[in-house]
């Protein structure tokens, strides 16, 4: 599934600044890398795990006639993962790095775990999403 793209972006329409704009929001799915990686806390191996990340862009459209240009956003990378082999890790808000099998790392925080036992992965506050 690695470098995957949606071919339908999702739209959300918000009222502009001034009221009587519309700003079109579409939310474009860049890439599904998922696999098998580690992560980490510093330089300490706490699991190995079975991850599913999406890689997202926000692009803003004005969707007055003055101005219909398209402005790239911040990219948000989320994901799910579940530890084959390792340490239970807590929602605490520590700072952790994955370690994706084609080499990239990705910092993030646990946000939450499902009924699944599946850990729920979000970027880390002040973290470089564009990895």
């Amino acid at each position: 599934m690695m470098g995957n793209q949606s071919k339908f972006p999702i739209s959300i329409i918000y009222p502009g600044s001034k009221g009587e704009d519309l700003v079109d929001t579409s939310i474009k799915i860049l890439e599904t890398p998922g696999g098998f990686g580690k992560v980490y806390q510093d330089d300490k191996e706490l699991a190995k795990v079975e991850y599913c990340l999406t890689i997202s862009q926000q692009l803003n459209e004005n969707s007055t006639p003055a101005s219909q240009s398209t402005v790239p956003g911040h990219k948000e990378i989320s994901g799910q993962f579940r530890i084959l082999e390792g340490k239970y890790l807590s929602v605490d808000g520590k700072i952790l790095t994955l370690h994706l099998a084609d080499g990239r790392q990705w910092k993030f925080i646990i946000v939450g775990i499902n009924h699944l036992s599946m850990y729920i992965a979000a970027n880390a506050p002040g973290g470089d999403a564009a990895f």
